[in-house]
């Protein structure tokens, strides 16, 4: 094993030891949340009740993300990769949106597939997504815990600490290692596939854009998107609605396709003069000890095995398993 690969060994080992601390926040703010809510809607009526619960759950979903985040940045100072600041996004930033949610809308109707096969639809409806929209307040407080919340914490840890990481390794490693491990977070087999393809178009948007902010947005109108469905088949008749999504997401796999043509020849007019191994935010990525940076993705795939990534799959799978095991159980003793 050679300099950069024990650089890179070391790294996983950081990345795998924040996903852990991000898994047992994350577990600990669950049971925070259903105890906070057990004691809110005891004390008080709505709306109080429920703007207090959304609110407070917002802030510990928030908190994981952004501590496992902290992690990374304050374990790799030393790193010649910064932190991802750029605000600012290119001009194209319009074309990028349109054609992540134009890529994610089709994956999710694949992914519905697979979800049907396990009856995690009727098993997650129940479970998860009992949300009223027949306020506008309640409305409001979906948005922000189901799309601003998600949108900025979510890509503050698997893009903007652990891509820009691991960027210096390799475009295609950073994207896919990032984006395998923003699947798994989710701790969900009806999810790991749909998130982990989310996760490559939002990394690859990350490094060709050079800026966070815009895959902070593509997530967000992604999920936006996801909850004014609802609303709509909430507030229209089911006839109505399926006319109105329809046609919406007819609009946008258009748009998608005229936008990734326009990409496409972009990129092949402009491969001669874009040098793609330049790093983030207009510097080059210059490794410690001058060594050359990148890794063949094989190579990095065997070395993605940590101590700590292994303990993390294994939980993440786990806990996957778990949440497969009861939507069978449910589905079998007939209570959807």
């Amino acid at each position: 094993m050679n300099e950069i690969e024990k650089s890179f060994k070391k790294l996983m080992t950081k990345i795998g030891a924040a996903m852990l601390i991000f898994l047992g926040a994350f577990t600990v703010a669950g049971v925070l949340i259903e105890m906070f809510g057990m004691l809110v809607y005891g004390l008080f009526r709505d709306p109080t009740a429920t703007v207090a619960y959304n609110v407070i759950y917002a802030i510990l979903y928030a908190l994981p993300f952004a501590g496992a985040a902290i992690f990374l940045f304050a374990t790799t100072k030393k790193d010649s990769v910064p932190p991802v600041k750029k605000l600012a996004m290119p001009i194209e930033t319009p074309i990028y949106i349109i054609v992540a949610i134009a890529i994610t809308t089709t994956l999710a109707y694949l992914n519905q597939y697979f979800v049907a096969v396990f009856n995690y639809s009727e098993f997650t409806d129940q479970m998860f997504f009992t949300e009223e929209y027949s306020e506008g307040y309640r409305i409001a407080l979906q948005f922000l815990t189901t799309a601003i919340i998600p949108g900025i914490f979510e890509e503050l840890l698997f893009r903007g600490a652990v891509l820009t990481r691991l960027r210096p390794y390799g475009k295609s490693v950073a994207i896919i290692i990032s984006a395998v491990l923003f699947g798994l977070m989710h701790q969900n087999a009806g999810q790991f596939l749909y998130a982990t393809a989310a996760g490559i178009i939002l990394g690859w948007i990350t490094v060709q854009t050079g800026s966070l902010t815009c895959a902070m947005l593509c997530h967000f109108l992604n999920n936006a998107w996801a909850v004014t469905q609802q609303v709509i088949f909430a507030k229209c008749p089911t006839y109505t609605a399926s006319v109105i999504v329809s046609i919406a997401e007819t609009a946008i796999l258009i748009l998608g396709l005229i936008g990734a043509a326009v990409l496409i020849v972009r990129y092949y007019k402009n491969r001669r003069t874009n040098d793609f191994s330049r790093g983030m935010f207009g510097r080059s990525l210059e490794f410690e000890r001058e060594l050359p940076a990148e890794i063949s993705p094989s190579r990095a795939a065997k070395l993605f095995w940590s101590p700590t990534i292994i303990v993390f799959v294994a939980l993440a799978a786990a806990l996957a398993a778990l949440l497969l095991f009861v939507s069978m159980v449910y589905s079998f003793i007939g209570l959807v």
